[in-house]
């Protein structure tokens, strides 16, 4: 029910069909360094985004590179996901903000811890599928 629509410009998470877009996020930015790597998206608007939200918040992955176990080629890859500045639109406002904080912790808290997790679950397995923008395929010429 829910899939990714892949523009240049940005991401959107829809349910069913386009006009009905949950999340939308800007391109994902980048950033390598030695032993680490990191993609960013910034979170723009949707339904399932409050309007003192929009622009505001950002989901980041990151992996750090561990050391190599001794006398082994294998390297501890370290993942983290963050998800900071987000303003749900069920958490409300006003006098609803506290019902409306505790109605999205026991619902849509759940369902992204779950949703992270699966997504985790995919990278350690390499189950990915291939890029429908490119964005980072290396050059043709």
């Amino acid at each position: 029910m829910l899939r990714v629509v892949y523009e240049p410009d940005h991401r959107t998470v829809v349910l069913l069909t386009r006009r009905l877009p949950l999340l939308r996020f800007r391109r994902p930015e980048y950033l390598t360094e030695a032993g680490m790597g990191q993609v960013e998206w910034r979170i723009e608007r949707g339904l399932l985004v409050s309007a003192a939200g929009r622009g505001e918040g950002y989901l980041r992955i990151q992996a750090r590179a561990g050391e190599p176990a001794a006398g082994k080629g294998d390297v501890l890859v370290r993942i983290s996901a963050e998800v900071a500045n987000f303003y749900p639109f069920l958490r409300g406002g006003g006098w609803f903000a506290q019902l409306g904080a505790r109605f999205y912790n026991v619902t849509q808290l759940r369902i992204h811890v779950w949703v992270t997790y699966g997504f985790l679950r995919s990278l350690a397995r390499l189950d990915l599928p291939t890029s429908s923008i490119g964005a980072l395929a290396p050059d043709s010429e």
